[in-house]
């Protein structure tokens, strides 16, 4: 009876629970590799060269399928399981179609940007990403270790969203760091999160469309050269971050305070550098305040 219902509770749990915090990356059926101008052993990849992905940003709060218990007739231990997994299944597939629904609603947001963006290609991307990045520590950091850094290759999947009040480009990027020819070969892999400072123009639309777009794809160059800068950081730190303290943390997304739970792995005056209970590195805004004698600054930076 009791393995019954645990091997119930397993299907459950991996039903409704996503601990990655964010959409797992599609499979790639081919992969456009660069360089990185600070140093040409080690190579950046990422998906073939189709347009980037932009999306817009939606609350799972407004996820859900009402409240409210159900009874589970079956005449037998099994026959329990079955419903109950049966039920799960259906609300499931429901929270999936509402997620899917949000996500078309909230990608509306992205209806003026379609002609900046639609001629960004994920090769226009790399490229602007290789010249930001410097490679040296991690260099430095992997020889130490008594390995050579020759064809490292760092795999990353990024994906974009712009808040609804058009103020902050988010990056959502699952990075691998791969060491061929070594055991074990995945030497890093982490979920990265970085939310760039708030636009404070009088309107956002204009400023990130204008030029041909020059600003939105400035900033998600930027955003994706941090996401991969944070990766090296954490790389080299290795475990020294994970006996850090939980605690509570306010940052900033858009013009909006987010709040969680999560271990502070860097703090400044402007921004901060958390690993939430999902084990996601976040980097965003603090939230404006004065403290340590320093005002905080949420705008965007050109």
């Amino acid at each position: 009876m009791k393995r019954i219902l645990l091997l119930g509770s397993m299907a459950i749990y991996a039903l409704f629970f996503n601990t990655s915090g964010m959409a797992e990356p599609a499979s790639k059926t081919a992969t456009l590799s660069l360089p990185f101008k600070s140093n040409s052993q080690w190579m950046l990849e990422i998906p073939s060269d189709g347009p980037v992905v932009y999306h817009g940003v939606y609350s799972l709060d407004e996820a859900g399928t009402g409240k409210g218990g159900m009874l589970y007739p079956a005449p037998s231990a099994a026959g329990l399981v079955a419903a109950i997994v049966t039920h799960a299944l259906i609300i499931n597939s429901a929270k999936n179609d509402q997620k899917n629904q949000l996500q078309l609603n909230a990608d509306q947001v992205l209806s003026n940007y379609q002609e900046a963006l639609n001629n960004f290609k994920y090769g226009e991307l790399i490229q602007r990403t290789v010249d930001r990045v410097s490679i040296i520590h991690a260099a430095e950091h992997v020889k130490a270790q008594g390995y050579s850094d020759r064809k490292m290759i760092i795999e990353s999947a990024p994906t974009f969203m712009l808040t609804q009040d058009q103020k902050t480009v988010i990056i959502n990027d699952s990075i691998v760091i791969r060491m061929p020819g070594q055991t074990p070969e995945v030497a890093y892999k982490s979920l990265i999160r970085v939310i760039s400072n708030a636009d404070n123009s009088a309107d956002s639309s204009l400023f990130w469309t204008g030029n041909q777009g020059e600003n939105i794809k400035g900033i998600s160059s930027q955003l994706h050269a941090q996401s991969i800068d944070i990766a090296l950081q954490t790389f080299v730190a290795g475990k020294s971050t994970e006996n850090k303290p939980f605690q509570t943390v306010r940052y900033r997304e858009g013009l909006s305070d987010k709040v969680e739970r999560a271990q502070v792995i860097h703090k400044d005056c402007e921004r901060m550098l958390i690993k939430n209970l999902r084990g996601m590195f976040i980097s965003a805004p603090v939230v404006k305040s004065v403290e340590n004698g320093c005002e905080t600054m949420t705008e965007f930076k050109t």
